[in-house]
């Protein structure tokens, strides 16, 4: 992709302004479009845990690179942390999860998908009020730091902590 299709973010990663949006698509359906993406110039592949086509959305990418058709390091992927898995401590191992299933080492991207926390009571969602999402975004530095996520982000925008 050409870098005027480019945007640089602030700690010099480049990311692609259009990217492969995989919302709705089933998991039995999504390799072979993740492939045709990337065979029509994507390199920005968006997905998330509650999309629950991760393995597939892997498997396109998986095959991409074996094609050669790309590199892993000329991908941008963009998860996302579903609204109940953000519990510091539950924030590492959902995305060792995810990045187990997307066959992945890394995500360039990893996004709170909700701007708050939340808890599923008897089958409803409930605000999970003991989580602070301050702590959430400190967890997920913590990631970046260990090499699993590229950037993180929350969708509502915090400060600076």
């Amino acid at each position: 992709m050409s870098s005027d299709m480019m945007v640089t973010l602030n700690n010099g990663m480049k990311m692609p302004i259009i990217g492969l949006g995989t919302y709705l698509t089933p998991d039995d359906v999504v390799p072979a479009d993740v492939v045709a993406g990337i065979k029509a110039g994507y390199r920005y592949i968006d997905t998330a845990f509650i999309y629950g086509n991760h393995h597939g959305v892997g498997q396109g990418i998986a095959q991409a690179i074996k094609e050669g058709l790309v590199t892993r390091e000329e991908l941008f992927v963009t998860t996302k942390l579903w609204l109940t898995q953000f519990r510091p401590e539950a924030v590492k191992p959902a995305v060792q999860e995810m990045l187990k299933t997307l066959q992945l080492d890394y995500v360039d991207q990893l996004l709170m998908h909700w701007p708050c926390p939340m808890k599923n009571v008897e089958g409803k969602m409930e605000p999970e009020t003991s989580v602070k999402i301050t702590d959430t975004w400190k967890a997920l530095e913590g990631l970046v730091d260990d090499g699993l996520v590229g950037i993180s982000a929350n969708v509502a925008g915090l400060r600076p902590m």
